[in-house]
C-alpha cells in the first residue's frame, strides 16, 4: 500500500513539513527536514519535529528516534537546543534527520524506510513525508533528529 503524494495544500495546522536532500557521505546520511508556515498567522516553533520511520505498507519500523544526535555522528549544531522563534506567514524553519546505514547484525537488520511521518510539534497532527530515497538505518535501529531553526540561517 502505497500512501499518496504528499498534498502540497496547507494543513489545518498552518505548518507543512517536507523532506530536503539526502547527504549520503561515508555511511552517515542525513536529511533536512522543512518547515512551512502556509498559514496567515504568526506560529511560535519550538523543540524538535516527532518522526517516525514507516515501512512499505505505512507501518511504524522498530527505530528509534532520539533528540539530537544520539552519538551516531558529530554534526556543527546538530545537539544544539532548542532555541524558540516566530515563524511569519511564508516564513521556513528547518532541522535534520541523521542516521548511518550500518549491518552488524543480519539476523538484526531494519528494513529501509520509504516513508516517515512528521509531526511539527509536539500536539500537531502528523504529516505523511516521503523523501527522495529510503531511510536506511541497517541494524542500528537509531536514527537523531536536531531542532527546528530558522531557514536561512539567521547571522
Amino acid at each position: 500500500m502505497e500512501p499518496a503524494q504528499d498534498d502540497i495544500s496547507c494543513p489545518a495546522s498552518g505548518l507543512r513539513v517536507t523532506a530536503d536532500f539526502t547527504n549520503p557521505a561515508m555511511g552517515l546520511r542525513v536529511m533536512g527536514l522543512r518547515l512551512v508556515n502556509c498559514g496567515d498567522a504568526p506560529r511560535r516553533i519550538e523543540g524538535y519535529p516527532g518522526v517516525t520511520l514507516l515501512d512499505e505498507d505505512a507501518e511504524a519500523l522498530d527505530v528509534e528516534v532520539v533528540n539530537g544526535s544520539g552519538n551516531i555522528a558529530f554534526a556543527e549544531g546538530f545537539d544544539d537546543p532548542p532555541v524558540p522563534f516566530d515563524l511569519e506567514p511564508g516564513e521556513q524553519a528547518s532541522a535534520g534527520l541523521m542516521w548511518r546505514n550500518t549491518v552488524t547484525h543480519v539476523d538484526d537488520f531494519r528494513y529501509p524506510a520509504p516513508y516517515l511521518t512528521v509531526s511539527p510539534m509536539p500536539g500537531e497532527e502528523a504529516q505523511l513525508v516521503i523523501p527522495d530515497g529510503d531511510i536506511d538505518t541497517g541494524s542500528t535501529g537509531i536514527a537523531g533528529v536536531s531542532s527546528w531553526k530558522p531557514f536561512p540561517p539567521t547571522p
